[in-house]
């Protein structure tokens, strides 16, 4: 019987900067602008309400709770759906959000808003549970045992917090 030549393919070793995957940069950068934008239009969101869109203080600061109440139980949702599609497609949801927000500033419809921030308390709230997970997934086996580069990846997704 002659022999077969089997191909086996080698799996594709990941780039490494610094020690860390590349990817890893990438998602703590995309952290970053997230809870920058996410904190930077919370920090406004009453006086919006108040002087753009001519409510009262009661009504204002009401919506702004259950906006942020939203943000903290939907990564419940976050958690159950948590697929490799999830990040992806809630960071969409996310982003469309934040444009409806925009446009609507722009429109006579400005109570409409209020889609914007459904969507934004949806997308920012489903990602947080998988984001650290798949940071996680990046790293290699003998990589996990890293104890002093986890402590400085720690530092830099926590960073975002003391900026904002």
């Amino acid at each position: 019987m002659p022999d077969k030549h089997i191909d086996v393919k080698k799996p594709k070793r990941k780039v490494d900067v610094c020690g860390y995957p590349l990817s890893i940069f990438f998602i703590v950068v995309n952290e970053f602008c997230e809870r920058f934008s996410y904190y930077g239009m919370r920090a406004v969101l009453v006086l919006y309400f108040r002087y753009f869109l001519k409510w009262d203080d009661d009504l204002s600061t009401s919506i702004y709770h259950t906006f942020i109440a939203l943000c903290y139980l939907t990564p419940i949702l976050g958690a159950i759906l948590s697929a490799s599609w999830t990040i992806v497609y809630l960071s969409i949801v996310y982003t469309v959000g934040q444009v409806v927000m925009a446009v609507m500033l722009l429109s006579p419809l400005r109570a409409m808003s209020m889609v914007g921030l459904f969507l934004i308390a949806l997308g920012t709230g489903g990602i947080k549970p998988c984001v650290a997970a798949f940071g996680g997934d990046q790293f290699e086996d003998h990589q996990v045992g890293n104890t002093s580069g986890a402590a400085i990846l720690e530092s830099l997704t926590d960073l975002d917090h003391y900026v904002v």
